[in-house]
């Protein structure tokens, strides 16, 4: 079975994989980047820490596959004193799965 290296970039931030993952094919990891994207993107980008989330994948002899990104962009009007940064939840559509993701609005 190929292994396969997840990297995760969360903005200037890079995590790279050393111990990879075991899947049958590419077609499982391109989905398994996009999963990881998705839901690091989740927890992540609301925070307003980072503008993006990447996930690239690099097969066992460490090249490059594929790279799986979210980002997301709020384009405010400052002069409206009534915007402030959203409490609350919001819902996307999962791109891989087809199903609704929920995600805090922090």
């Amino acid at each position: 079975m190929p292994l396969f290296y997840f990297d995760v970039q969360l903005g200037p931030s890079c995590l790279p994989d050393h111990t990879g993952l075991d899947l049958e094919t590419v077609a499982a990891a391109d989905h398994e980047a996009t999963r990881s994207a998705l839901e690091i993107a989740r927890h992540q980008l609301l925070k307003a820490e980072v503008p993006h989330v990447r996930v690239t994948v690099r097969n066992e002899r460490r090249q490059h596959m594929l790279t799986a990104s979210v980002s997301m962009r709020v384009d405010r009007e400052v002069s409206h004193p009534e915007l402030r940064p959203r409490r609350g939840s919001s819902t996307i559509l999962d791109p891989v799965s087809g199903t609704r993701v929920s995600m805090d609005l922090a």
